[in-house]
């Protein structure tokens, strides 16, 4: 059997021991990586002895392609295709592997990685088109199940349908001991936030950057930049789905020291109880089981200038849909909380229309 090639199949370098005993056919020069990773996503072969790349119109397939040079063509003709393996990858004859399930790929670190990532790459786009597939059947009968309920809806203005997801909101009393805990954090965070206002005013960095600890100008000032109308279609979707990404806000309900610091800017003659307080106060007498402590049976009981950033800005992937659609014109939408994340039979749990 052909002996593995010692050079580089790119450039003819001789390879170092290292690479050879590492299973590489080219050097580490990252232009010769770049000149095979370029050739393999033509879709071109490589020879099935030595390795080099083939150029022409023919694409690479499970036969044993070869280059001109006599000893390929010599230890070519010892084979038959498409009876034998080669990789996968780069094309190159497998050893047989007696006593072992046969390979299809080479030990060429390359072709184990690039078949990895390929095939990683292929899962995820299969997946995707799943997605959309179980998103197009949740449209439809979105569509079906809210003509049949509503048809003078549909008449005048047909609606663009928004599949979101669902979350089914149980209310509970907050238990002492959870409001306990909401304190203690917030006050941790405020406090945090006061020896943070005090240490940039001492050293005059205040003037210079008033705004380092503080969150990114501002929570108002960027969401003041939507429209009213998106933040009414898009607040719809989300009392809709009922409050979804909520949940992991828990205890904190995301606020953060940034928000605390900025607080500090806003009310520096406030001490961090006071301004804890002022969240405290707002905690529903009934909130969402096993979500964020300000979800409450409405929604969020924080005002939008009361929020961090990560509430007022995050946007899962139903409503970064929706956005798009909005900013192409689209007025009328059929809002449809549904089990879209399952794998279970399609079902819609609401429907809402937002014009």
């Amino acid at each position: 059997m052909m002996q593995k090639p010692k050079l580089c199949i790119i450039c003819d370098q001789r390879l170092t021991s290292s690479r050879c005993a590492a299973g590489f056919q080219f050097c580490n020069s990252p232009a010769c990586e770049v000149a095979l990773r370029q050739h393999l996503h033509s879709n071109f072969p490589c020879c099935g002895a030595c390795g080099r790349l083939l150029k022409g119109t023919v694409l690479r397939s499970a036969e044993v392609r070869v280059c001109g040079r006599p000893e390929c063509q010599t230890y070519a003709s010892q084979f038959r295709a498409p009876s034998t393996a080669v990789c996968q990858v780069c094309g190159i004859v497998l050893a047989p592997q007696f006593g072992h399930r046969l390979s299809t790929l080479c030990c060429s670190p390359f072709c184990q990685s690039w078949h990895t990532t390929n095939t990683r790459a292929s899962r995820a786009s299969e997946k995707s088109l799943q997605r959309e597939q179980r998103r197009q059947a949740l449209t439809d009968l979105a569509l079906t199940e809210s003509l049949s309920a509503q048809p003078a809806v549909h008449q005048l203005d047909p609606p663009k349908v928004a599949v979101l997801p669902y979350f089914e909101a149980k209310l509970i009393s907050p238990s002492k001991e959870r409001l306990r805990r909401v304190e203690a954090l917030l006050l941790g965070m405020a406090t945090e936030a006061q020896a943070i206002h005090f240490a940039t005013v001492l050293s005059n960095e205040r003037s210079q950057d008033p705004d380092q600890h503080a969150e990114p100008q501002s929570n108002l000032r960027q969401t003041e930049t939507k429209s009213e109308k998106l933040d009414q279609i898009l607040g719809a979707a989300c009392g809709t789905c009922g409050g979804l990404c909520c949940r992991p806000g828990g205890d904190t309900g995301f606020l953060n020291v940034a928000k605390f610091s900025e607080m500090m800017l806003q009310q520096p003659r406030s001490s961090p109880h006071e301004m804890v307080l002022q969240y405290m106060h707002l905690v529903p007498s009934e909130t969402v089981e096993d979500s964020c402590v300000f979800h409450g049976r409405t929604g969020c009981v924080l005002k939008r200038t009361q929020r961090t950033v990560t509430c007022n800005n995050y946007m899962c992937s139903s409503l970064q849909r929706l956005r798009d659609d909005a900013a192409e014109g689209q007025s009328h939408y059929l809002l449809a909380a549904t089990n879209l994340r399952d794998e279970d039979e399609i079902h819609v749990y609401r429907i809402n229309h937002c014009k």
